[in-house]
């Protein structure tokens, strides 16, 4: 997907890649006879800015347990740990690695125009994720405003959180 997209407020495209990581770069470190320790950067994003989770594109939800949550760690791999909770509260609940399209991503591609005016190029359709959690929304929620938080663990077993603003209307 390199420069494709829409642009942002500075002219760029947002270039997310198929899979769903932003546009960015990886980075290797080697020391002595180590394992490489490996780190995603995204493009004008903060070091800790290693993942993006999907709930639901209007931000608000009615059927909390059917709700699927989406978490697409961009250094993940499939030992990789994802796990989210309600409001910082309670036990941690895994999810489940899912090899399919990034729905945030998808999203993204049908919204867009099939030919945006040039210098841009439409983005290439979404494939498969293999780094991609899938779970649900947890029962019991009441209506209102609540924090889903997420922590992962990347390739290296290092840990980021992500949190993410949710709705309940029913």
């Amino acid at each position: 997907s390199w420069w494709s997209g829409l642009p942002d407020a500075y002219g760029i495209p947002h270039t997310t890649m198929r899979d769903g990581p932003p546009n960015g770069y990886t980075r290797i470190r080697f020391a002595d006879r180590k394992a490489p320790y490996i780190q995603c950067k995204a493009a004008r994003s903060p070091e800790d800015f290693q993942m993006s989770v999907t709930v639901d594109e209007a931000g608000s939800v009615e059927k909390v347990p059917t709700t699927p949550v989406y978490v697409n760690v961009f250094n993940g791999w499939k030992e990789s740990v994802v796990q989210l909770r309600w409001n910082d509260q309670g036990s941690w609940v895994s999810l489940e690695r899912s090899e399919e399209p990034d729905p945030g991503l998808q999203a993204v591609f049908d919204r867009e125009p099939e030919t945006p005016r040039a210098p841009y190029r439409r983005i290439s359709s979404p494939i498969d994720s293999k780094h991609l959690w899938k779970g649900h929304l947890p029962e019991g929620v009441s209506h209102g405003i609540h924090v889903l938080s997420v922590r992962a663990s990347d390739v290296n077993g290092r840990w980021y959180r992500a949190e993410r603003i949710v709705r309940v209307t029913e």
